[in-house]
């Protein structure tokens, strides 16, 4: 979820005008592109349905014709479709009320992505001509430019001048959500516009970090499916991205999420420690032949939230008690993520990651790297 420094990003124009679809942002050495049409369709359907219009088959499939929503389901798959089809009548259909009401009944911690669409569907419809106006008005060029140099404050320095690594970016309606996935952006107009206009800022220098992090990791290591080594990553990428946008813990604030969810996200991570012991001994007890592979892999289940939560409780700590230097020079070490932890969470008085499961870390993690075969030895 976000300075005096050059940045290697400069951003030359942007085309908001009413009824331009694109913005397009040039760089010194890559170029980036910010699509609005698929947002900027979106809410017009949406109008047009709470005035008693609902879309047609072919309005929908004009709709995901557009830019974002194309490059969306190649990433997140076509049942997406689904989930904002089955949201939106929900969310803005005059006559499906009962159903929006019986939504708002229900515990948040059962909700489906798509329910949580209509959530967001829903808490969209007073500002629908205020986030036509965000789409048509705003200044991106200057919120990319303040968001870059942000995220540069969030790397080591080694890296502060690196050339920028995100592709393109996309505003769509979805769930609350902004993510970044194959190097493209892609935010929630709804939620986007929520934040404020520091917020945005920092909104996006969050997930221009997640296109940073591996920076510094890919210069030493290979990519892995170990399954605890992945859910570090997650949580290591989260935690530090976070920083930006977060800034303390716990949180009275989730974007466009209601208070019962922000409540379920505190409380997943003060129960931190337990899950880092869960995860310690799963570890151990692989070691001893005592936990399969099956559960060993499932490891991930750790990392609640998308590893925000988790992330956040060791990254802040470490942050908070051995300084901000630390916290950002880390950046893609998942070695030093884990000793560094064990040093904030001895003052701290938590959970401190036993001896074996450090040392697994480090096994793993030396066969990772370059120059060195899937068995740890050197290929020399």
């Amino acid at each position: 979820m976000k300075h005096i420094l050059i940045t290697t990003v400069t951003l030359l124009f942007c085309l908001i005008q009413t009824g331009r679809s694109q913005q397009a942002i040039a760089t010194e050495s890559c170029a980036s592109r910010c699509s609005i049409e698929s947002a900027a369709a979106f809410l017009q359907m949406a109008q047009r349905a709470m005035q008693g219009t609902q879309p047609a088959e072919a309005d929908w499939q004009k709709l995901f014709a557009t830019e974002g929503y194309q490059r969306l389901f190649e990433v997140m798959g076509d049942k997406w479709k689904g989930y904002i089809r089955q949201a939106f009548p929900v969310a803005f259909d005059p006559t499906r009320q009962a159903a929006l009401d019986s939504l708002s009944a229900k515990p948040a911690q059962g909700w489906s992505v798509e329910e949580f669409m209509m959530h967001n569907f829903a808490s969209m419809k007073p500002h629908i001509d205020e986030l036509e106006a965000l789409l048509t008005q705003s200044h991106f060029d200057e919120l990319f430019r303040r968001a870059d140099a942000r995220v540069r404050e969030f790397l080591p320095e080694k890296y502060r001048q690196a050339t920028p690594r995100y592709k393109d970016f996309h505003f769509v309606c979805m769930d609350p959500e902004s993510r970044t996935m194959e190097g493209d952006i892609f935010m929630d107009v709804y939620s986007f516009f929520y934040e404020g206009e520091q917020g945005m800022v920092n909104l996006l220098a969050h997930e221009m970090h997640h296109t940073f992090w591996d920076l510094p990791y890919a210069e030493k290591y290979r990519e892995t499916d170990d399954a605890v080594i992945r859910t570090l990553r997650r949580m290591q990428v989260e935690g530090m991205a976070d920083m930006i946008n977060k800034i303390t813990m716990p949180t009275d604030r989730l974007g466009a999420y209601g208070p019962e969810f922000i409540e379920m996200y505190n409380q997943a991570y003060a129960d931190t420690p337990e899950a880092l012991q869960v995860l310690d001994e799963m570890v151990q007890g692989y070691l001893d032949k005592q936990v399969p592979q099956d559960i060993y892999d499932a490891a991930t289940e750790v990392a609640l939230y998308g590893g925000h939560t988790g992330g956040d409780y060791m990254v802040f700590l470490i942050r908070d008690r051995l300084g901000m230097e630390a916290a950002v020079n880390m950046c893609g070490d998942i070695v030093a993520f884990v000793k560094l932890y064990n040093e904030a969470a001895r003052q701290a008085g938590t959970y401190v990651f036993s001896d074996r499961f450090v040392n697994h870390v480090e096994k793993v993690m030396e066969g990772l790297r370059k120059g060195k075969d899937k068995n740890g030895s050197s290929g020399k």
